[in-house]
């Protein structure tokens, strides 16, 4: 069951119109949960803004809420001076055991970078011959080319067919 639902009363009425009397009552139920989940979640917050603001006024000092940042996965991997494996993100500074490796003649060489990537899905492409005998390339997206697929009918792996891209 789907409906859809705007903002003003004629559209809802017309969305509505269709639905049985229960199919109306299971939606203003789950409507409800919904709303009532979003009022205790907002008088939570409320609360804990309220607390903190006790707090800072009976203790003298500023309380700042933080929220929780997203943790971006790893982008660069390297082997630090004492040959353990390292990781970065590629977001601020560049780490000195990595730096060290892309710095030539005193300055950070940004292209050097590239062979420290982690070798991701999106960094290879499939390599075969269509049916005409020609060389064809794909991406990995979408859907597979039918030449490509009829390899892979054929008993061939897919990993036979990659290719890294330069």
């Amino acid at each position: 069951m789907s409906i859809k639902l705007e903002n003003n009363a004629r559209s809802i009425h017309l969305s509505l119109e269709k639905l049985s009397v229960e199919e109306m009552e299971e939606i203003n139920e789950r409507v409800s949960d919904f709303i009532k989940k979003c009022r205790e979640a907002k008088e939570n917050e409320a609360c804990i803004i309220e607390m903190t603001k006790k707090l800072e006024g009976a203790l003298n000092v500023r309380i700042t809420l933080k929220r929780t940042s997203y943790n971006r996965p790893p982008k660069y991997q390297y082997k630090d001076k004492e040959g353990n494996w390292q990781t970065w993100a590629g977001v601020g500074k560049t780490p000195k055991g990595l730096k060290e490796q892309i710095t030539v003649n005193g300055k950070e060489d940004r292209a050097l970078l590239e062979k420290f990537l982690i070798d991701k899905k999106d960094n290879v492409m499939y390599r075969f011959k269509d049916q005409a005998g020609e060389m064809r390339t794909w991406s990995g997206k979408g859907r597979m080319p039918r030449a490509l697929q009829l390899y892979i009918d054929r008993g061939y792996k897919l990993d036979n067919f990659i290719v890294k891209k330069s």
